[in-house]
């Protein structure tokens, strides 16, 4: 993808981004480049991977010895590095469950309890009720 190219090597080389400034650029170049929210999320989950981990790209003939480096302890580490990497990778991946409209202050006396709390992304959204603000919150999932 141009624009991924693109931001990475921006990224590489001033050691930050313009998403946006970048994505208006290249379409003005290239009128099709980005055409989806869904290709717009992926740039950015793609760049917050490489600022995060790196370059993880791996060929296939290295893997096995990846592999086998990777599990091994270094001195005075109680975790090998895989598994350094599977608490970075389920961190990450903990972030993207928001609860930040049942945990409002305005919401939290509506919730029964502080840890049981709706992902904002599967929440049950009640029907507004004029002249009352919040009314749509409800702590309630739906499965």
């Amino acid at each position: 993808m141009v624009a991924l190219d693109s931001l990475l090597q921006q990224l590489d080389e001033e050691g930050q981004v313009s998403i946006f400034n970048t994505v208006c650029d290249l379409r003005h170049q290239r009128n099709f480049l980005v055409q989806s929210l869904k290709q717009y999320i992926f740039i950015y989950r793609a760049l917050m991977e490489v600022a995060q981990f790196g370059d993880t790209e791996l060929k296939i003939s290295k893997c096995k010895s990846a592999v086998e480096k990777l599990r091994q302890r270094e001195n005075g580490k109680d975790k090998c590095q895989m598994e350094e990497d599977f608490e970075k990778i389920s961190r990450v991946i903990e972030d993207r469950k928001s609860f930040s409209v049942g945990g409002g202050e305005e919401n939290k006396i509506k919730n029964r309890s502080d840890l049981v709390i709706p992902y904002d992304r599967n929440r049950v959204i009640l029907t507004p009720v004029p002249g009352r603000e919040h009314s749509t919150y409800i702590n309630a999932s739906f499965i």
